[in-house]
C-alpha cells in the first residue's frame, strides 16, 4: 500500500518554488496507478519522493509501512522505478556506475566495488 498525507515540496529557500502543496492519497496493494497532468503539476516531484530520491519538504510517505524519510532502505527494498529519461551519465564508465547504483542500496563502497568488477567480469 501506498499512502501519501500533505506532502509539499519546496524548492530552493524559504519562500522558493512551491512543487507541491498539501498532496494526499492511497493506492491499496495490488491497484495499479498512474499520474496525470499538465508540465509543472508536481508528476516528477512526487514519483522522486516515493522513490527516495527527493525527501518532502512536509508530509508523510509510506510505502508497505515504511516511512520513505525515516526507512528509505526498506522502501528502495520494496520498489522499482523505470524513469522516462536516460538513466545513465556519458561522464561515468560501466564500472562508475554500478557502484553509483549500488550506493542507493545502501551497499558499503568496497563491497560494491568486488561486485561490480565481478559482475563486468562476467559480461567481458
Amino acid at each position: 500500500m501506498i499512502e501519501v498525507e500533505g506532502l509539499v515540496k519546496v524548492y530552493g529557500r524559504k519562500g522558493g518554488t512551491r512543487a507541491l502543496n498539501g498532496v494526499s492519497f492511497s493506492v491499496p496493494k495490488g491497484d495499479i496507478f498512474g499520474f496525470l497532468g499538465p508540465n509543472g503539476a508536481g508528476k516528477t516531484t512526487t514519483i522522486r519522493i516515493l522513490s527516495t530520491v527527493l525527501s518532502p519538504t512536509n508530509g508523510t510517505v509510506r510505502i508497505a509501512g515504511h516511512d520513505v524519510h525515516e526507512d528509505p532502505m526498506a522502501v528502495k527494498e520494496r520498489i522499482g522505478v523505470m524513469p522516462d529519461e536516460v538513466s545513465f551519465y556519458p561522464t561515468l564508465t560501466g564500472l562508475a556506475h554500478l557502484q553509483y547504483y549500488a550506493s542507493f542500496h545502501g551497499i558499503p563502497r568496497a563491497a560494491a566495488k568486488r561486485r561490480a568488477v565481478d559482475l563486468l567480469g562476467q559480461v567481458g
